[in-house]
């Protein structure tokens, strides 16, 4: 039995008695950005709109103030979309009319009619000397990386570049300069060309892509555009021609209308189509026309609009004649707004079938006239095809004329379907979609003459099967639980799990239940795991390994007191912490990758911090918040802070969060049902409150309602089975009417259960043993498993390690005795395992001897502890994440060998 501090690993005890040192000297947390002193603050905007799709609630916006060179002042500000129509509220005052915005966020994909599977960053530049709206979207982006390189590099002012950059942008998505707007003014939700242009690319961009392809293809346009105005790499533009091709406009159009339907907004297929080069021959939709039952003295005149675009610009056609107020031009001639401009076949015998005429405008196509000549009859194909439900199907027209010649008039005649609930299709392409089971007569339409064939849906069909994990390994008599999801023809998924048959290649090295997907591992050796249904099959790989501990690779630094987050992708982020080396506390970050077994640099935190909380928020992104930071306070070296920051995966970049309300170190936090953080306890060097709550959407903290005891630090916070919180032990402080240092102190065996849908705590039964720094881990059945800790010594103020373990029933209120570990140890990590079974490792044991390398499973069941293989390395204070794979990571803490040796190795189990 000793004095309470010296049983606490390293980190505890520092930031203990640093606490105690600092109490009363003030200090407090980093504040949000400032925008300067009176008066100096002189532009702002009246609202915001993030939109690719429009990016969803809670996605984040940053607003940087930059210089006339496009270079950052310093100052930033952070908000989040405060509805999922993109909408934000820019409230700042800015210093600066020139401001970089920075959208991140989960969208509305119009072309899958559904939010988006993973973020996109969009950026854009604004100038609030005359924006209004800080407007980022789609076309923002791709005009971008151009602006910068036409202020920086070309030495342009901001408002020539951004007009060049926007022409150069529309001009390689072939459409031509016009009256549209900038791209800043422009809106979905919007009804002019320019907001309907956005609506289209948007689409083009989006269709047939995930948003991880998607912001590859957004990146390699704004590269290649960046440097000299046009898109010259191949790649990039096939695959927007291969998007053009495949969008089907209707179903985007129909997707929009009902995401937009609180605002009574209706999207044609037009909106989309006539902004798009569907067959890739350089012309949108909106310029492309067709005469049907033409004759060699029929003639088009080209609409007005059309003509004043292109005013000023030298004029000429191909495949036929050009005339311009009533006379006929042989040659190039100037275009001046106004001009009746009109296009015919061209003079001589005029030939049976198709003669398209081309207008050109400073030697780019920007119409085409198809003129229809001898038509007898079209013909589909492909014939009555039959199509499981959201497929699509191209159908192709051929015109027979009176010559017996035969032309594709797929892009001239008019697509209509008889039946749109059962199938849909692009009135300009010839795109059929198919919606639900039934059949539906598909007609193609030239003037007089029509074609038409049927058009067969059948049920969705099975696509494929993703298996997850998509790779690992299984030590020997050990079991992974595998599923499977499978994705089908109309875009919905479905757990099929239970429904393929499971096998591997070498039943001699690793088994599967043919039925469940329990995979186990017999013998050492790779193996490939295989899921089949019917002709769809799926394969990962698999290594059957050692049931032991395995060296991983180490971190770049050393950390204690540090927090490591699985994220979204699979990868780890570890941050901040407690090092070996002067001044002993960092702002570093790395990320490991399970796969690749390494670790490599993440941005930095914005100061160092310790004994801080981190939780992967719903919309992928990490809320840091709290902890221990260094001081700029006269005379003193840390500071408790109130400051978060927020990390966002897919940019590699922090941005600042809300302050807390209170200053907290060594609390807890715990993702809620609802997407909120609730926060309890912590070292404090003030009055504050006991618990509080995040709300990411309003990126805000308000005040949770009291505890029924008060935790400071070494208590445990678990998520319930019916969402609700368990809060169970830690420590608090005692009454100090002498100020005692360091203030007496006792171990709790309180429990209060935390409500979130009513703002309210209620008392549960105590725990059979006061403990802090104890392990808890819920347990398949629902019940919580709490474990080791320390307790309350014989002399006040001190405490001892215990081997104790119970279990907590939600249901009935009631905590039982469960078998206990074989060594007493507190600090020690609790990790519920894919096979239901407890992983309890690492900690300290009784003072004065190494921090522990033992590792221990408890199998519910059958209430037994069994002895693990130990770690390679005795630890505590280190963090433990169970991957994706089914692995156990542990990484980091101290080595408490005599030096307490802040460690940056890390080890895998199994």
């Amino acid at each position: 039995m000793t004095d309470f501090p010296n049983k606490l690993h390293r980190p505890f005890l520092v930031i203990l008695l640093v606490t105690l040192s600092l109490a009363g000297c003030g200090g407090g947390g980093a504040g949000a950005p400032s925008s300067g002193g009176a008066g100096l603050s002189t532009y702002s905007a009246k609202s915001g709109v993030a939109q690719k799709g429009p990016l969803i609630r809670g996605s984040t916006v940053t607003a940087q103030e930059l210089d006339a060179n496009l270079s950052p002042t310093g100052k930033q500000y952070s908000y989040q979309t405060d509805s999922d129509l993109g909408t934000f509220t820019p409230t700042s005052a800015f210093g600066s009319q020139y401001i970089g915005v920075s959208a991140n966020g989960y969208y509305y994909d119009e072309a899958q009619g559904a939010v988006s599977t993973g973020p996109i960053t969009l950026t854009g530049y604004s100038d609030l000397a005359t924006d209004t709206v800080l407007n980022v979207n789609l076309l923002t982006a791709l005009a971008y990386q151009r602006i910068q390189h036409l202020v920086v590099t070309s030495k342009l002012s901001f408002a020539a570049a951004r007009s060049q950059a926007e022409t150069e942008v529309l001009a390689a998505l072939n459409i031509p300069p016009g009256s549209y707007g900038s791209f800043s003014t422009l809106d979905l939700a919007g009804h002019s060309d320019g907001d309907h242009i956005l609506t289209a690319i948007s689409t083009l961009f989006v269709t047939g892509n995930t948003s991880g392809t998607m912001s590859a293809l957004m990146a390699n346009f704004q590269s290649d555009l960046g440097a000299n105005g046009k898109l010259t790499v191949p790649a990039t533009k096939a695959a927007l021609a291969t998007a053009a091709k495949s969008l089907d406009a209707a179903a985007a159009a129909t997707n929009l209308t009902h995401e937009y339907s609180s605002l009574g907004l209706t999207f044609t297929a037009a909106d989309i189509n006539d902004w798009i080069d569907r067959d890739g021959d350089g012309v949108v939709g909106k310029f492309k026309f067709s005469v049907p039952d033409a004759t060699s003295a029929s003639t088009f005149t080209l609409p007005s609009s059309l003509v004043d675009q292109i005013a000023s610009t030298t004029a000429s056609v191909t495949g036929g004649q050009l005339s311009v107020n009533g006379t006929v031009v042989t040659g190039p001639v100037t275009i001046m707004a106004g001009d009746l401009v009109a296009v015919s076949p061209g003079g001589g015998t005029f030939p049976n079938g198709v003669v398209t005429v081309y207008l050109l405008s400073g030697g780019n196509r920007v119409a085409r006239v198809s003129f229809v000549v001898g038509l007898l009859g079209i013909m589909l194909t492909p014939s009555a095809p039959s199509l499981p439900k959201g497929l699509t199907q191209q159908f192709k027209a051929t015109g027979t004329f009176t010559d017996t010649s035969t032309a594709d008039l797929t892009g001239s005649v008019i697509w209509t379907s008889g039946s749109p609930t059962v199938a849909s299709i692009d009135g300009a392409s010839g795109l059929a979609t198919a919606l639900s089971v039934g059949s539906s007569a598909i007609t193609a339409t030239s003037g007089s003459v029509s074609g038409t064939t049927s058009l067969s849906v059948t049920a969705a069909s099975l696509e494929s099967v993703a298996i997850t994990p998509s790779s690992g390994t299984v030590g020997i008599s050990n079991t992974v639980q595998l599923s499977a999801l499978g994705s089908y023809s109309d875009g919905s998924t479905a757990d099929v799990t239970r429904t393929v048959a499971w096998s591997t290649s070498d039943p001699t090295l690793a088994s599967i239940s043919a039925s469940t997907g329990l995979l186990t591992g017999v013998a050492l050796g790779p193996v490939s795991v295989s899921a089949t249904r019917g002709a769809v099959t799926a394969s990962v790989p698999f290594t059957v390994i050692p049931t032991t501990w395995h060296q991983a690779a180490s971190m770049s630094t050393a950390r204690d007191s540090f927090t490591a987050t699985l994220l979204a992708n699979g990868k780890v982020l570890a941050a901040g912490g407690l090092t070996n080396d002067a001044p002993g506390w960092v702002a570093s970050a790395e990320l490991y990758d399970p796969t690749a077994d390494t670790w490599s640099t993440a941005s930095s935190m914005p100061a160092p911090r310790w004994g801080h909380t981190a939780t992967l928020l719903q919309n992928g992104q990490v809320l840091i918040a709290g902890g221990a930071s260094a001081s700029s306070a006269p005379g003193s070296q840390v500071v408790i802070v109130t400051s978060t920051e927020l990390y966002h995966p897919d940019t590699n970049t922090w941005t600042a969060g809300a302050n807390l309300l209170s200053q907290r170190v060594q609390h807890t936090a715990t993702l809620l049902p609802n997407g909120k953080v609730l926060v309890v306890g912590g070292l404090q060097e003030g009055p504050g409150t006991a618990a509080e709550i995040y709300d990411p959407i309003a990126n805000n903290w308000t005040p949770a309602a009291d505890l029924p005891f008060a935790p400071v630090f070494g208590h445990t916070a678990t998520l319930l089975a019916n969402g609700k919180v368990l809060v169970a032990g830690g420590i608090t402080f005692l009454a100090n009417p002498t100020n005692v240092q360091p203030p007496p102190t006792a171990v709790l065996s309180s429990v209060a259960i935390y409500d979130a849908a009513t703002n309210t705590w209620s008392a549960a039964a105590n725990m059979l043993t006061a403990r802090s720094q104890h392990g808890a881990a819920l347990l398949a059945s629902g019940k919580v498993l709490v474990v080791g800790g320390d307790t309350n010594g014989t002399v006040a103020g001190t405490a001892v390690p215990v081997n104790s373990a119970e279990i907590y029933d939600p249901v009935a209120d009631t905590w039982t005795a469960a078998a206990s570990l074989g060594t007493v140890t507190a600090g020690g990590v609790a990790t519920l395992l894919p096979t239901g079974k407890v992983l309890f490792a690492g900690g300290v044991p009784n003072s004065g001897t190494p921090f522990l390398s033992s590792a221990q499973l408890y199998d519910p069941a059958a209430d037994l502890w069994s002895a693990a293989p130990n770690m390679i390395t005795g630890r505590a204070g280190h963090s433990v994440v169970l991957l994706n794979t089914g692995r156990v990571l542990a990484v980091g803490g101290a080595s408490g060998n005599g030096s307490d040796t802040i460690l940056a190795s890390a080890e895998l189990f199994p």
